[in-house]
């Protein structure tokens, strides 16, 4: 379901550089401002995330937020945030259909369900097309046409091939099988393919930093007023 991005924190470092600070602490306090700070990095990096998947990609709100995130505790000081790994649907990011007589497109009402309108259209021509096509954009700005690809009004294959996309283009399965399932990349692919481990590390660790001596000063404040 879902692929651990790493994200490496080298929290010994960042102890060194308040080093100052948290010698005023004990030990526990220190460990609940590491906990607090990896938890608050967490968050930061998951909005960096989405917003370098949005930048670029026109995929549906819930899918970029597709996530799973483990909080850290003064414990174990272990904090994990995984992106999904399961390949998208095409039909997620509503392609539209166009044959001779007619086009659909799969839209979602009020609760959420997914359905698919359908409506008669009109060829400037007076002719149908040679063949039937799926058009979609998954990255802004780059619409595409997948030729023999179909949008059902219904089931649980909403958009589907009679053969197979692999490589630069599709393939003819024999007596019009198989029905292929049309999948795009996981949202763990589209934050991998445009930032690198290491800018994610880089500003992970200033991030930690940052909140690691901001909850350090905060827990001192606190000693000083009760003093």
């Amino acid at each position: 379901m879902s692929n651990a991005y790493t994200i490496r924190i080298d929290t010994d470092k960042a102890l060194r550089s308040v080093n100052d600070l948290a010698g005023q602490l004990a030990s526990s306090q220190v460990n609940k401002c590491m906990s607090r700070a990896i938890n608050r990095t967490l968050t930061h990096e998951r909005a960096t995330s989405r917003k370098i998947v949005r930048a670029k990609y026109k995929m549906p709100s819930d899918v970029v937020d597709n996530f799973h995130e483990r909080k850290s505790n003064p414990t174990s000081l272990l904090g994990i945030l995984s992106a999904s790994s399961k390949a998208i649907p095409l039909h997620r990011f509503n392609p539209t259909f166009i044959t001779g007589s007619y086009s659909a497109k799969i839209l979602r009402n009020k609760n959420g369900k997914e359905i698919t309108s359908t409506k008669k259209v009109k060829l400037r021509s007076g002719r149908a097309p040679k063949y039937a096509g799926l058009s979609v954009t998954i990255i802004k700005g780059n619409k595409q046409v997948l030729n023999y690809a179909f949008i059902t009004k219904g089931g649980a294959i909403p958009v589907f091939a009679r053969g197979t996309y692999a490589g630069k283009g599709f393939s003819f399965g024999k007596a019009r099988l198989p029905i292929s399932a049309l999948k795009t990349l996981s949202l763990y692919q589209a934050i991998a393919g445009e930032v690198s481990r290491e800018e994610l590390n880089k500003d992970s660790l200033i991030t930690y930093e940052k909140n690691f001596r901001h909850e350090l000063e905060y827990q001192i404040s606190k000693l000083n007023k009760s003093a």
